[in-house]
């Protein structure tokens, strides 16, 4: 009985011993099973922001391209500007020009075509030869004005889409800084996590 007795206790003695070894070797699994969830969650966010970051990229390089055409178009239209301001005041000038000369004698003005006539139907003929002129020259001018106009509200839009690209820039590259920054962030917990599963895994290799 006392042989029976004795076995019995070491058996039991046994059991709560196994039991005791085996608790904290499940919770070390469950541990481990946890860091590695987290783990591929910090993987995944990381993954996500890079691809974000990637388009982000994409968008300045485009934007860029963009930039450099509208500033090129900008100063093709600023020279064509320039070139119809000439050309109004130039002609501007010529019309004045020939205006002031049909008051004064000498040169080929408006009053020494008059003047210069042989008879009245030549001279009826020379008024709307003069007529014509007249009209001609005010037109080029109006029409010069125009084109002034024209280019210069086309210089205007794309000034407005100059502004809207630089500002578009500007958000990209704020976004771009915040994704790396948040990128950092995630690998440095991400290398925390890496630490504390080897850990982990070293304390079960170290029990089997």
């Amino acid at each position: 009985k006392k042989v029976l007795s004795l076995i019995i206790m070491l058996n039991l003695i046994l059991s709560i011993g196994s039991n005791v070894l085996a608790a904290p070797s499940i919770k070390e699994s469950n541990e481990l099973k946890e860091t590695r969830e987290q783990k591929k969650q910090i993987q995944q966010r990381v993954e996500k922001m890079d691809s974000e970051i990637d388009s982000v990229i994409n968008e300045i390089d485009k934007n860029k391209q963009l930039m450099n055409k509208v500033n090129k178009d900008v100063k093709d239209t600023e020279n064509k500007l320039n070139q119809v301001k000439n050309n109004v005041k130039e002609k501007e000038e010529l019309f004045g020009k020939r205006v002031r000369a049909m008051y004064i004698s000498g040169g080929d003005s408006y009053l020494d075509i008059l003047l210069g006539s042989e008879n009245l139907s030549d001279f009826m003929s020379r008024v709307d030869t003069v007529s014509k002129i007249m009209k001609f020259d005010v037109n080029v001018v109006t029409k010069l004005k125009e084109e002034k106009e024209a280019i210069a509200k086309q210089k205007e839009n794309l000034d407005q889409e100059k502004n809207k690209l630089s500002a578009l820039k500007k958000n990209n590259e704020v976004a771009l800084l915040r994704l790396n920054k948040n990128v950092e962030e995630e690998k440095g917990v991400l290398s925390k996590v890496n630490e504390k599963e080897n850990e982990l895994v070293a304390n079960e290799a170290a029990k089997a």
